[in-house]
């Protein structure tokens, strides 16, 4: 949901670099721009490093810094990206303590206000979802309610149906999941040859 807008606002930034190609700012956001994608959490604050593009020592953090400061919209997105991942990156005990809901409230107008036309989007996006990602503060069994499992397994059945090359033995598919250990397609391949399902329906096809 974040990484495709925020992708694009790199990609900008990079066109706009890529008018001179001997500028620093376009050899780091080339061969540096990984940083960027790290969350801020995980990026290194103490070792020092040569850098040859930057022709000294440096850390993490101050090639990072520099890469901010080649675009403004860059480092609005990059510190709405952020918000988000304060607000997303918590505990069970954290969620109990807080108001998910007020802080929700908060990071959209973060992306609001960064006046950035594919933050918005997000902010547009986190809005629609609101009720759905608030959902996902719900901790069963010590873990977050999350619809990962079942993308996992419908991504599963298309990949064995694409390896197939259809369905041409209906058999051989169905006993595909049995030989590698996936009994939970079963019921699906089973509704399936009924036509209790459509598979199209399913997968989203």
């Amino acid at each position: 949901m974040l990484h495709f807008p925020y992708n694009i606002i790199i990609s900008k930034t990079f066109d706009q670099a890529a008018k001179n190609k001997k500028s620093r700012e376009y050899r780091l956001l080339k061969h540096r721009y990984k940083i960027l994608l790290k969350s801020r959490n995980n990026v290194d604050n103490e070792t020092f490093k040569y850098d040859k593009i930057m022709e000294c020592h440096v850390t993490e953090n101050m090639i990072l810094e520099t890469l901010l400061s080649f675009d403004d919209e860059l480092r609005q997105a990059y510190n709405a990206k952020e918000e988000y991942l304060i607000f997303d990156q918590v505990s069970k005990e954290e969620v109990n303590n807080s108001n998910k809901r007020k802080e929700l409230d908060a990071v959209i107008k973060k992306f609001k206000h960064t006046h950035v036309e594919e933050s918005i989007s997000v902010a547009v996006t986190l809005e629609h979802w609101k009720e759905e990602i608030l959902n996902s503060f719900i901790w069963i069994n010590d873990r977050r309610i999350s619809n990962e499992p079942c993308e996992g397994k419908n991504n599963y059945v298309k990949q064995i149906l694409s390896n197939a090359n259809g369905m041409s033995n209906f058999q051989r598919v169905r006993n595909t999941p049995l030989i590698i250990g996936l009994p939970f397609t079963i019921c699906f391949f089973n509704s399936l040859h009924t036509g209790n399902i459509s598979l199209n329906k399913i997968l989203g096809a």
